[in-house]
């Protein structure tokens, strides 16, 4: 069997492989097999072809500062507990932990929603 990538604006559209000796042109149409690339199995569809040929994944999406909000928001709530009057802490178990909800409400402090420093819980 082989695998083909179909290639539309340098992205991996699709991939499909062919049974037996993997005749490409035995199934489509030459318009089509021009847009083929054979390929191993670690491409996949979504990845980019790079101008040496190589395929890689996209990179990430990028953050903008709503979504570091949404998971800072996240890390207070798991530890909101630690601020209770009766929280099972010590007194500097219970500072460090303040320590760190700051850092967190500060995040948004930083330059950069990409490029972000989370602090480390206690």
């Amino acid at each position: 069997m082989k695998r083909y990538a179909r290639i539309e604006n340098d992205k991996v559209a699709e991939i499909i492989e062919i049974p037996g000796d993997g005749d490409i042109d035995k199934y489509f149409h030459p318009e089509i097999v021009a847009q083929l690339v054979l390929v191993d199995s670690q491409v996949d569809s979504g990845m980019e072809r790079q101008a040496d040929g190589s395929f890689v994944l996209p990179p990430p999406p990028a953050k903008d500062w709503a979504d570091i909000r949404r998971i800072r928001n996240g890390r207070l709530a798991v530890c909101d507990w630690t601020q209770l009057a009766d929280a099972p802490l010590t007194v500097d178990q219970k500072a460090a932990w303040a320590a760190y909800r700051q850092q967190l409400r500060d995040i948004t402090r930083q330059t950069d929603p990409n490029m972000i420093a989370w602090p480390v819980e206690p």
